[in-house]
């Protein structure tokens, strides 16, 4: 019965080491891939009737996090809810702004429609979709035309935490 034999120490200290490289990279992936504040936030925002089409986070200078939504035509300010959110209108410009570039490529062209703050100093921004070329994200044919037609929204929901 050789194999009831007990392991050599050099056995013990590979599977040893195995062991505590798996819980390192474990770790590390736990770490990378947690969700961040902005995340944490924006998924406790309700929009009864809406389909969360896609979202995509990162933590450039603050966490952010943007999703977008699809659903019947409604007043957004009204059926938006989150933890201890209030929505209003969007800020007004202090300053002049500087005439508009023209742009480089083609960009999704949509309305700032609403701002709110949170206790948690998170922000959100709520824009109208109205045209969706040249965006990373796909709506189906179907939402493209009731966008287009006016029978459905679409909105693009940013989410963003803390003072940057």
């Amino acid at each position: 019965m050789s194999w009831l034999r007990r392991p050599s120490k050099q056995t013990v200290k590979l599977v040893a080491c195995f062991v505590v490289i798996g819980a390192i990279a474990w770790s590390a992936f736990a770490w990378l891939t947690r969700p961040n504040d902005a995340e944490r936030y924006l998924n406790q925002i309700q929009m009864p009737g809406f389909t969360k089409v896609t979202q995509k986070a990162d933590t450039d200078v603050v966490p952010w996090v943007e999703a977008i939504y699809a659903g019947p035509v409604s007043d957004i300010r009204q059926i938006v809810t989150g933890p201890d959110l209030t929505l209003g209108p969007p800020p007004v410009a202090k300053h002049p702004t500087i005439p508009p570039r023209p742009p480089i490529g083609i960009l999704p062209i949509e309305d700032w429609i609403a701002y709110g703050d949170s206790p948690n100093n998170c922000h959100v921004a709520i824009y109208k979709v109205r045209d969706n070329q040249g965006t990373s994200w796909e709506l189906t044919d179907a939402q493209i035309s009731g966008m287009k037609d006016g029978s459905i929204d679409v909105f693009r929901i940013h989410v963003s935490c803390g003072d940057g």
